[in-house]
């Protein structure tokens, strides 16, 4: 009988759109999402990290390139103090006004340096922590597709199985009530076929008149309701 039939193709349609709906909606596809969101948010702190480094980087280099610079003015203005050289009063008392104002710059620059390290240190430790995080976050989510793989092959031999039955459902029902079958599928929200349970329609809960629930439940031929137009299906009560 098509009547039952298209019942079984219409739980057949609702399997299958279940589980197109699973994988869409599955929470490891979320989380998946969400990891990458977030991986992408820490792969823009990372590099922001690491330009932060190397400019620093830069600066410190600067920084020693004048310390070495100032250093080779000290050690040249102590050689003109205390070597055998001879120079005269004034120009002795010159060059050590020059040597303390060195020394001054030297140690400035060399408190100047030692901060700007510990900065270095401080952004290579932030550096580093960023870089656990992505590195855990990327585990996970190659953890996670590779479930989701798993699942989704699992799904897709379970839709394979479900067209299967339904091309051999369909062998077996004529085409203008297959047709029928799919414009109602496609207009009542899924739900082409609907049981009559209690001399009502399932579909619309509007009691039906005594003769089309007889020809329901007598299978005579395929009867629709006249209220909302779906096929109506009656499951006979095992004895």
């Amino acid at each position: 009988m098509s009547r039952e039939e298209l019942y079984q193709l219409q739980k057949l349609d609702a399997r299958k759109e279940k589980l197109k709906r699973s994988a869409q909606n599955d929470l490891e596809t979320q989380e998946v999402l969400k990891l990458t969101k977030q991986l992408d948010q820490l792969k823009v702190e990372l590099e922001t990290k690491e330009e932060e480094i190397m400019q620093l980087n830069k600066e410190i280099k600067e920084k020693e390139f004048e310390n070495a610079r100032v250093t080779r003015k000290e050690e040249e203005y102590k050689n003109k103090l205390y070597g055998e050289t001879n120079y005269s009063p004034k120009e002795l008392e010159d060059f050590q006004i020059k040597l303390t104002k060195t020394e001054e710059v030297r140690e400035q620059l060399e408190e100047e340096i030692l901060e700007m390290m510990m900065i270095l240190e401080q952004k290579e430790e932030e550096l580093g922590s960023l870089e656990e995080k992505m590195s855990s976050k990327t585990d996970k989510i190659e953890e996670l597709k590779e479930k989701l793989m798993n699942k989704e092959e699992s799904i897709e031999m379970k839709l394979n199985k479900i067209k299967e039955n339904k091309l051999e459902l369909k062998s077996r029902i004529e085409e203008d009530l297959l047709e029928k079958y799919n414009k109602l599928y496609a207009k009542k929200n899924a739900r082409a076929v609907v049981k009559l349970e209690d001399n009502y329609c399932t579909g619309c809960r509007m009691t039906l008149p005594r003769n089309l629930i007889k020809k329901v439940k007598q299978s005579i031929e395929i009867a629709f309701c006249e209220n909302c137009g779906r096929i109506l299906y009656w499951e006979k009560e095992e004895e």
